[in-house]
């Protein structure tokens, strides 16, 4: 009876199989961590009892873009004319943030501010704060465009109504 022994575990990712009652291996897959490419190895050796194999397997990881997404946005919000307005727009990119070539305010209310709020490898987060007066009562658009590392812009837009209190 042959028998199977992982001597190298891949150090990005996971492998799974199985192995028959007769000493074969089904199955074997490779699942690469979150947001790993490249080359990992496995080494495995295989022995009868009497004489022991060693085998290297190479997988090669190719890099996929990661879709950007958007975790908080605002959405029909309703602010009453001098209080203050104060939200997050926050969102990531698996391949990081500092992949993104741009982000930009397309229409801003000009009561609105934007400031940083935090930003991390994969996530960036801006506060959006700002007091509207009895000028402003009425309907606001807000317009913003992500370009992410291929060029792809992401147009994310929300309406802020101000009312008269």
């Amino acid at each position: 009876r042959m028998n199977w022994s992982i001597t190298e575990f891949p150090t990005n990712g996971s492998v799974k199989f199985t192995e028959t009652g007769n000493g074969e291996i089904q199955n074997l897959s490779f699942v690469p961590d979150e947001n790993f490419n490249g080359s990992d190895l496995l080494v495995m050796e295989i022995t009868d009892n009497y004489s022991t194999l060693e085998l290297r397997f190479t997988f090669n990881v190719i890099k996929q873009e990661d879709p950007l997404v958007f975790l908080e946005i605002p959405n029909g919000i309703v602010e009453d004319e001098d209080e203050f307005y104060d939200f997050l727009i926050t969102f990531e990119d698996g391949d990081g943030i500092e992949n993104l070539k741009k982000f930009e305010f397309l229409t801003l209310p000009n009561w609105l501010s934007i400031s940083e709020n935090f930003s991390t490898q994969f996530q960036h987060s801006l506060r959006v704060t700002g007091e509207p007066s009895v000028n402003d009562i009425g309907l606001h658009d807000v317009n913003f465009v992500v370009t992410d590392n291929e060029g792809a812009d992401h147009l994310k837009s929300f309406k802020i109504n101000v009312r008269f209190r």
